[in-house]
């Protein structure tokens, strides 16, 4: 990632962050960190979704 990606991604961040505020969100300051896919995946895999990403109790999957 060169300096002008790392500026812009600051910049989108900070964005992000006054929207969220406009809408009434009030969160601890956030720390975003950069890794390659196959670590964000592994760690998906084996930690974090197990069985796939969970869409919660309301929603219901039908077959038409």
């Amino acid at each position: 990632m060169n300096s002008d990606e790392y500026s812009k991604l600051e910049k989108s961040i900070e964005e992000m962050m006054v929207i969220a505020r406009g809408f009434g969100l009030d969160f601890f300051d956030m720390r975003f960190e950069l890794v390659p896919a196959d670590v964000l995946y592994t760690f998906g895999a084996y930690k974090g979704c197990q069985r796939g990403f969970h869409t919660g109790p309301s929603v219901r999957h039908t077959i038409a």
